[in-house]
C-alpha cells in the first residue's frame, strides 16, 4: 500500500510542481524586461530628448511597472495552472507567447513615445491607413534602432527562457510571490488613484497599460452614458447666451450682428478680399524671442503694426479642427468635423461669401485628401482647390525618406505659387484660405546652409548651457520658424506690388502649437497668435481678451453685413461668438478644446481650466494655471462638458445643427428630391430605387447621397445615376462604386446634364447589385437641388 501511494503522489505532484516552477521563471523572465524596457526609455530619452525630471518620473515608473507586472501574473496563476492540467500541450505555450507578444507591442509602444514623447493613444483608431501610412512616410522616423531592438528582444527572450528553464529559480516560492503580486496590484491602484508624486507624467506612466486602459475606457463609456438626445436638450440651458430657436438644434441660434472691426479700419466703398493664412504648429510664443534668439523677427514686427490677440485659441491639438472652425465654427462630430464622413449642411465662410459673388479657394501645400480637407471644402462648394498636385512643374517638391515620398512645397514656393495664381484674378473679390506646411513633420527647410549658418550664429550669442542644449536639442524645429518667417516676409513684399494690396484683410494665425516642443503648462498647447493685418488700418492695437478660431466665423459676417450690406443667414449655428476687442484680460467665455486623442475633455470655463475632465486649475491673465481643489467646481465643470459633448455629437451625428430648409432658404437653391431614413434597408434585389424625379431643369444639379453600410463593403451594390428623356430614352449613366474602406459615406456629386433639346428631364439614382448577393444599409439621406452660383 505504502509503495503503490508513494508512485500515486509522484504522479500527482508531477505537474503541479512543473507548472510553479514554470510561471515562477516566466514571472522573472517577464521582471527581468520591463526593468531593461524601463532603462531602454530612459537612456533613449535622454539621448533624444533631455526632458525635466527624467530620472525620477523613470525611476518611479519602474516601481510602478514592477507593481502592475507582479499584480497581472497574480491574476492570472489561475489560468495558466488550469491550461497546464487540461490543456498541456499547447496552453502554456500559448500564454508564454501572448505574454512575450505583449512585451514586443510595449517595445512599439514605447517607440512611438520617442516620436514627440507623447504616449500612443486611443487617437490611433481615428486616423485612416492612408493618413497613418502617410504620416510614418513623412515623419523622418528610422526604423532601424526599431528593428535591432526588436531583434535582440527576440534572441534574449530566446536565450534566457531557454536558460531559465535549465537553472529555474528557487528565490521565493509562487505562493509568496502571488500573494506579493496581489498586495502590489492594490498598492499599484492606490497610488494611482490618490498619490501625488514629483514627476513628469508622461514620462512616468507605463505607456502600455495608458494605452490599454483608455482603449478600454472609451470602448465601455458608450455603453454607461446617458441618451445623446437627453442630454444635448439640456444644452441650452447650461450655456445660455444666444437667442437659441428650438431644444432639438442645441446650437441654433439667432444671428445677431455686432460689428467691432470696422472701426479699426479705413475701408474703401469696394469690399475687401479676404485672405486666411493658417499656419502649421505656430504656437504664440514662436513670433518673440525665444531664450535669446528671435527666430520670427518678420512675424513679431507684423504683429506690431497690426491687431494682435496674444491669448487666442486654437480648438484642436492637430490640424483637423483648425479648418471648420476658422472658416464655420461648427461641432467637433466624433473625432473631428472634417474627419467625419457624412457631413450635415451648415453655413460657413465659403458658402455665404459665395452668396455675395466672392470666388472661394483653398489653397495647401500637402495633399488636400489628408484630414479630409478636400471632402470638407467640396462640400462647402468651394471653387477651387489648389494643392501639391495643383503646382506649376518649376516648384521644387520636397521627397522625404529612403523612398523619396513626395511630401509636398516648402513654404516659400507654394507663396509663389499662390500669388502666381491670384495674379490674374486680382480684380475678383476672393476668399483665399491657405495652409502652410514646412513648420511640421519632416521639418525640412528650403536651404539648409543657410539656415543652419544662421541658427549657429544666433547659438553663439547665448551664454546659458542649459539654453544652447535645448537649441541643439530642437534644432531642426526651430530651422523651419526661420524659413516661415522668411516666406511670410517675401509673401508680403511681393504682395504690396499688386493692386488688390490695399483691399485686402490678412488674417494670420496657426492651427495648432508645435507638439515637439516642450510647453509650459497645459492650456499652452491651444495656444496661438492671432494677426489682423490691412494697409488700411487707421493704428496698431493689441487685445488681451481670449477669443478663439472659433469666434473669426460670426466676426466677420457681423463686419460684411453691417458694413456692405452683405445676404448673411439670418441664423447660425456657431459654437463661437465674435472676437473680443478688450484691451484688458477678459477670461469670460465657455472654450471646449478636443484634444490630441480627438476626445473633448479640456474645457475652459470663466478663469477656470478643466484639463483631462480630472485636474482642475485657476488661469491667470499671464496665461499660468495653478491647481486647485475645489469638489464643487470640478463636478460642475464635467457635467456642463458631458452635455457639451452630447449636444456636439448630435448636431453632427443625427443632422441636428440646423434644419435642411434653414440652409436651402438661404442659398435659394431648389431642391427636386429630399430623403432621410433612418430604418435597415436589407434587400437581394437587383436594382433599387433609391431617387426618381420625374421632371427636373436641364441644369446642373447637386446630388448628396449618405448612408450606413451593414454589410461587407466589397458586396455592397453599385451606384447608378441616369438621366433620361421625358420619354425614358437614356441620354447617359453614371455609375459610382461604394469605397471598400468606408462604413459611413456620402457622395457630394455635382451633375452636369447630357447636352439635349429638351427643357426637362427625366432623373434617377438606383443602386445596382452585380454581386447578386444580400446586402443592407441604414440612414440613407438623399437631396437632389440646382446649382445656382
Amino acid at each position: 500500500m505504502k509503495h503503490r501511494f508513494k508512485i500515486r503522489s509522484a504522479h500527482t505532484n508531477k505537474p503541479s510542481s512543473k507548472w510553479r516552477k514554470d510561471y515562477i521563471t516566466l514571472i522573472y523572465l517577464t521582471l527581468i524586461f520591463v526593468v531593461v524596457l524601463r532603462i531602454y526609455e530612459y537612456v533613449t530619452a535622454l539621448v533624444l530628448f533631455r526632458p525635466a525630471k527624467l530620472f525620477k518620473s523613470e525611476l518611479f515608473g519602474l516601481g510602478m511597472d514592477l507593481l502592475l507586472c507582479l499584480g497581472i501574473f497574480a491574476i492570472f496563476a489561475p489560468i495558466y495552472k488550469w491550461l497546464n492540467h487540461f490543456k498541456r500541450r499547447v496552453g502554456p505555450k500559448l500564454f508564454e507567447t501572448i505574454v512575450f507578444f505583449l512585451i514586443v507591442c510595449h517595445l512599439l509602444i514605447i517607440e512611438y513615445f520617442f516620436y514627440q514623447l507623447k504616449p500612443l493613444d486611443i487617437f490611433l483608431f481615428s486616423h485612416d491607413a492612408s493618413e497613418m501610412a502617410f504620416s510614418i512616410n513623412t515623419s523622418g522616423i528610422t526604423f532601424y534602432r526599431i528593428i535591432s531592438a526588436l531583434i535582440v528582444s527576440i534572441g534574449s527572450w530566446t536565450i534566457l527562457g531557454y536558460y531559465f528553464r535549465q537553472y529555474p529559480f528557487n528565490i521565493l516560492p509562487l505562493n509568496k510571490i502571488l500573494y506579493g503580486g496581489i498586495i502590489s496590484l492594490i498598492a499599484f491602484v492606490l497610488i494611482n488613484l490618490y498619490a501625488r508624486l514629483p514627476v513628469a507624467v508622461d514620462l512616468f506612466n507605463n505607456k502600455s497599460y495608458f494605452f490599454y486602459k483608455n482603449v478600454f475606457k472609451s470602448s465601455t463609456s458608450k455603453f454607461f452614458a446617458p441618451p445623446l438626445e437627453e442630454l444635448s436638450l439640456k444644452f441650452q440651458h447650461e450655456f445660455p447666451g444666444p437667442e437659441y430657436i428650438d431644444p432639438e438644434y442645441p446650437f441654433l441660434h439667432k444671428f445677431k450682428a455686432v460689428d467691432s472691426l470696422s472701426a479699426y479700419l479705413n475701408l474703401e466703398n469696394t469690399p475687401p478680399n479676404v485672405v486666411i493664412l493658417l499656419t502649421e504648429s505656430l504656437s504664440e510664443y514662436f513670433i518673440h524671442p525665444i531664450r535669446g534668439i528671435h527666430f520670427m523677427p518678420f512675424l513679431d514686427s507684423l504683429s506690431k503694426v497690426s491687431l494682435f490677440w496674444p491669448n487666442f485659441f486654437s480648438l484642436g491639438e492637430r490640424s483637423f479642427a483648425a479648418n471648420p472652425c476658422l472658416t464655420a465654427a461648427v461641432p467637433y462630430g466624433e473625432s473631428g468635423f472634417t474627419l467625419m464622413q457624412i457631413y450635415p449642411y451648415h453655413f460657413s465662410l465659403m458658402n455665404v461669401l459665395k452668396e455675395n459673388n466672392y470666388r472661394n479657394t483653398f489653397y495647401y501645400s500637402q495633399g488636400s485628401w489628408f484630414h479630409n480637407k478636400e471632402h470638407y471644402y467640396k462640400f462647402n462648394n468651394i471653387d477651387r482647390i489648389i494643392d501639391k498636385n495643383s503646382f506649376d512643374p518649376d516648384f521644387t517638391k520636397v521627397n522625404v525618406g529612403e523612398e523619396q515620398h513626395f511630401w509636398g512645397y516648402n513654404d516659400i514656393d507654394f507663396f509663389d505659387q499662390y500669388l502666381r495664381y491670384t495674379d490674374s484674378i486680382q480684380r475678383v473679390k476672393r476668399l483665399d484660405v491657405l495652409f502652410t506646411g514646412t513648420s511640421h513633420s519632416p521639418f525640412i527647410v528650403s536651404d539648409p546652409e543657410y539656415y543652419n549658418k544662421r541658427f549657429k550664429q544666433d547659438l553663439e550669442k547665448i551664454t546659458d548651457i542649459e539654453d544652447i542644449k535645448h537649441f541643439e536639442k530642437h534644432k531642426r524645429f526651430y530651422l523651419t520658424l526661420y524659413n516661415v518667417d522668411d516666406a511670410y516676409r517675401k509673401l508680403f513684399y511681393k504682395y504690396q506690388q499688386r493692386a488688390d494690396y490695399e483691399n485686402t484683410l490678412f488674417f494670420i494665425t496657426g492651427d495648432h502649437q508645435m507638439s515637439e516642443l516642450p510647453i509650459a503648462n497645459d492650456i499652452e498647447k491651444y495656444r496661438v497668435p492671432f494677426i489682423v493685418f490691412s494697409p488700411k488700418l487707421k493704428k496698431p492695437q493689441e487685445f488681451k481678451a481670449l477669443s478663439t478660431h472659433q469666434d473669426l466665423y460670426e466676426t466677420l459676417l457681423s463686419f460684411f453685413k453691417l458694413k456692405y450690406n452683405f445676404n448673411v443667414p439670418e441664423f447660425s449655428t456657431s459654437l463661437g461668438s465674435k472676437i473680443t476687442f478688450d484691451t484688458a484680460f477678459n477670461g469670460n467665455r465657455d472654450i471646449v478644446f478636443m484634444n490630441d486623442n480627438r476626445q473633448l475633455v479640456d474645457y475652459y470655463s470663466n478663469g477656470y481650466y478643466l484639463s483631462d475632465e480630472n485636474y482642475l486649475f485657476k488661469l491667470y491673465p499671464d496665461m499660468d494655471l495653478k491647481e486647485i481643489y475645489d469638489k464643487n467646481k470640478l463636478d460642475e465643470m464635467r457635467k456642463k462638458l458631458s452635455i457639451y459633448r452630447a449636444a456636439s455629437l448630435n448636431a453632427s451625428l443625427n443632422f441636428k445643427l440646423m434644419p435642411d430648409a434653414l440652409f436651402f432658404n438661404f442659398t435659394q437653391q431648389h431642391i427636386y428630391f429630399n430623403e432621410y431614413r433612418q430604418d435597415t434597408i436589407k434587400s437581394n434585389d437587383l436594382s433599387k430605387n433609391i431617387c426618381s424625379i420625374s421632371s427636373i431643369q436641364n441644369q446642373p444639379v447637386y446630388a448628396d447621397i449618405s448612408l450606413h453600410c451593414l454589410s461587407e463593403p466589397e458586396a455592397f451594390p453599385n451606384l447608378k445615376i441616369k438621366w433620361m428623356t421625358n420619354c425614358d430614352s437614356t441620354l447617359e449613366e453614371i455609375n459610382l462604386n461604394y469605397p471598400l474602406d468606408k462604413i459611413n459615406y456620402q457622395f457630394h456629386l455635382k451633375l452636369n446634364p447630357p447636352i439635349t433639346s429638351d427643357s426637362t428631364l427625366k432623373f434617377e439614382i438606383k443602386l445596382i447589385n452585380r454581386n447578386n448577393s444580400e446586402y443592407q444599409f441604414s440612414h440613407l439621406k438623399c437631396l437632389v437641388y440646382n446649382v445656382n452660383k
